[in-house]
């Protein structure tokens, strides 16, 4: 049989890689600037940090409900339903009065969980000799738009506004429900028992303690995701303003891509338990880095900003080697019949980190931040001890 993507297996990769990819590019537009965008509506830390992470919370309830819809109205119909509540809750946040209204388009925004609709509908459009490949061709995108979208955010939301952000984000998904209404037809639907997460599956996939170790592997790359840039935009109003933000993101981003790719290289040549042992190491050590521009122990402007570009680097490229080794990870060590219950428990565990994150790091923002800063370098060391052996 061909190895070769046909033309409809073409536009399926490319119009589920925008329903993904766009999305992960709107999320990270806001996420440098969000909690100055939630300061206009209240100081109470908690409640921004609610409204950041509630998005995820609400994911990780509706993947399995989407899910099971999807398998009853059809593929394309659930993930144009899912974007369509992302698009109507971004505008909505972009009209926001209070914080209140804030949390409710944050929540909406997480209402559209079409991941497990669009992994469906590649593996009704995909052979499985040929899915392997078109799943990687799916996460490329989304890693790309996260590291543009958070260095565009600041950019754009300084020459305009933070909620023009979010209308952005609106018009981006739109340009994507275009496109699959357009140019993806309706594959046609196969019963994928082995892709399917019922609750009942989760305490299963548990059991196998390597599984249960990834799985809180991603619960604290994302804890440490959102939790970050929970409390960076404060830290990097000290020293600069909006428009200068990009003097902190682009070399985070620029050299923790480097150091990420560098460690991809090793892992391919079967190092894949070191680098994501460092990997964990370099969130708890951003952590921990925090620190010293969190509570200006240099009491230097220059060196304290030097190491707030330290500690985001640190952080970027831990972040950055994680997604790709515990994706991996988790696929290798699930059983054949469960790799959707295991992907989606994993998934779950994610968006649960980046509701904690999002939410702890809000609670603690004004108050005792180095006790969250103390807590994240836990969880970091805590992963590099145990969760590169469970990949070994």
């Amino acid at each position: 049989m061909s190895t070769v993507f046909s033309k409809n297996q073409k536009q399926a990769i490319v119009g589920m890689s925008l329903a993904l990819g766009l999305r992960v590019f709107g999320v990270s537009l806001f996420l440098p600037v969000f909690t100055l965008f939630g300061q206009q509506f209240t100081q109470n830390g908690t409640e921004i940090g609610f409204a950041l992470g509630v998005y995820g919370l609400v994911q990780a309830i509706f993947q399995v409900p989407l899910g099971a819809l999807s398998d009853r109205f059809g593929r394309k119909r659930v993930i144009l339903f899912g974007l369509f509540i992302y698009a109507v809750g971004s505008l909505i946040a972009a009209e926001a009065t209070n914080i209140y209204i804030l949390i409710f388009a944050r929540a909406l925004q997480g209402g559209g969980a079409i991941s497990g609709a669009v992994y469906a509908f590649m593996a009704d459009a995909i052979e499985p000799e040929k899915r392997g490949r078109a799943m990687g061709l799916l996460g490329m995108p989304m890693g790309i738009a996260f590291s543009v979208g958070i260095v565009l955010g600041p950019m754009i939301a300084s020459i305009s506004s933070v909620r023009a952000l979010f209308v952005f984000c609106a018009i981006l998904v739109a340009f994507a429900f275009i496109y699959i209404v357009v140019a993806l037809k309706e594959p046609g639907h196969q019963p994928h028992a082995e892709l399917q997460l019922a609750p009942a599956e989760i305490l299963l996939v548990l059991r196998d303690r390597r599984i249960l170790w990834v799985t809180v592997g991603g619960f604290i790359a994302n804890f440490f995701q959102v939790g970050i840039f929970a409390i960076l935009p404060v830290l990097t109003t000290r020293y600069k303003g909006m428009a200068n933000f990009w003097e902190l993101i682009v070399p985070m981003v620029v050299v923790g891509t480097s150091i990420m790719m560098w460690g991809a290289r090793q892992a391919d040549s079967g190092r894949a338990k070191s680098m994501t042992t460092l990997a964990f190491a370099f969130l708890g050590l951003s952590a921990l880095a925090f620190f010293i521009p969190g509570y200006s122990l240099f009491k230097n402007g220059d060196s304290d900003f030097l190491m707030l570009i330290v500690s985001g680097v640190l952080f970027f490229a831990g972040f950055s080697m994680t997604q790709p080794l515990l994706s991996a990870g988790v696929t290798k060590l699930a059983q054949s019949t469960r790799v959707g219950a295991t992907s989606g428990v994993y998934n779950m565990a994610q968006n649960l980190g980046t509701f904690f994150g999002g939410f702890l790091g809000g609670a603690f923002l004004t108050h005792n931040m180095g006790l969250f800063l103390i807590l994240m370098g836990i969880l970091g060391f805590w992963g590099a001890g145990v969760v590169g052996r469970a990949l070994a």
